[in-house]
């Protein structure tokens, strides 16, 4: 509720991410239609990674992006164990929580 209240008043802009904004969706009986605009971030696409890399680079890395994804902070990682850690964050951080709300499983 208190994000609803923040969300009406015009000298602030709010900011929810995905994961919180499901969550927010669940609790709150009415939508912020009218009162919020979605963006979605994806992945780098290939196009995007031809600004970072040259085409030799993207195959050479191509293994990496298969395995990895091309997220943003996975793509800036320096090693292997760096990229497995962001990896498991998002993970633990946004996708698991959500599912579970989802399906409303809670962990033992």
């Amino acid at each position: 509720m208190w994000l609803k209240i923040l969300v009406e008043l015009p000298e602030l802009n709010v900011v929810a991410i995905w994961s919180f904004s499901f969550e927010l969706s669940q609790q709150v009986g009415e939508p912020l239609t009218g009162r919020k605009k979605v963006i979605t971030l994806f992945p780098f696409s290939q196009q995007e990674l031809l600004s970072i890399y040259n085409q030799h680079e993207l195959k050479e890395h191509l293994e990496d992006f298969l395995i990895f994804g091309t997220y943003p902070e996975v793509i800036l990682a320096k090693s292997r164990n760096e990229k497995i850690e962001v990896l498991k964050e998002i993970v633990n951080s946004y996708l698991l929580k959500d599912i579970l709300s989802l399906e409303k499983i809670k962990g033992t």
